[in-house]
C-alpha cells in the first residue's frame, strides 16, 4: 500500500486503496441520541461509545475494604450492547477527595461501578461519569 500526503480539503476515495477508504468510510455516524441513562453514537463499523455525566450522583462509601472504603452505583447503559462493552470510570469523587473507580460485573445492558476512597464517606450527592465502547452490531 502507498501512503500519500494528505491536504485538507482532499477527498478520500477509492483511489487511495480500499483499505484507507473502507475503514475512513465505516466510521460514519449512523446514530446518535440520548436518554436520562446517558448519551450514545453509533458507528458504521459496529463501534459504539456510550458515555454519561451525572453532576450529583448519591453513592456512600461506608463498606471497609482493606485500609479504603467503597461504595457501590448500578448504572443503565442508554442503549444496549450486543456483548458486555469496555467500561472506564470517570469521575468519582466526594467533595474534595481522591476517589477513584472500577466497573465490574458488566452486561449487554448495565454495569455496577465500586468507588474507592480513603475515608469512610456517607450519604452525599457528587459527581460520577463513565465511558463504555462496544459493539451495536
Amino acid at each position: 500500500m502507498t501512503i500519500a500526503n494528505v491536504t485538507a480539503g482532499t477527498l478520500i476515495t477509492e483511489a487511495w486503496g480500499n483499505s484507507v477508504a473502507d475503514i475512513l468510510n465505516d466510521q460514519n455516524v449512523i446514530e446518535s441520541g440520548s436518554n436520562s441513562n446517558g448519551n450514545y453514537v453509533k458507528l458504521g463499523s459496529g463501534i459504539m461509545v456510550q458515555w454519561n455525566y451525572v453532576a450529583s450522583q448519591s453513592y456512600p462509601a461506608l463498606s471497609s475494604y482493606g485500609v479504603l472504603y467503597i461504595g457501590t452505583i448500578v448504572s443503565v447503559f442508554p442503549v444496549a450492547f450486543v456483548s458486555p462493552p469496555a467500561v472506564t470510570i470517570g469521575q468519582a469523587q466526594w467533595g474534595t477527595g481522591a476517589g477513584w473507580g472500577a466497573a465490574f460485573d458488566t452486561t449487554s445492558t448495565q454495569f455496577n461501578a465500586r468507588i474507592y476512597d480513603a475515608y469512610a464517606r456517607s450519604t452525599t450527592t457528587d459527581p460520577f461519569s463513565w465511558v463504555a465502547i462496544g459493539y451495536w452490531s
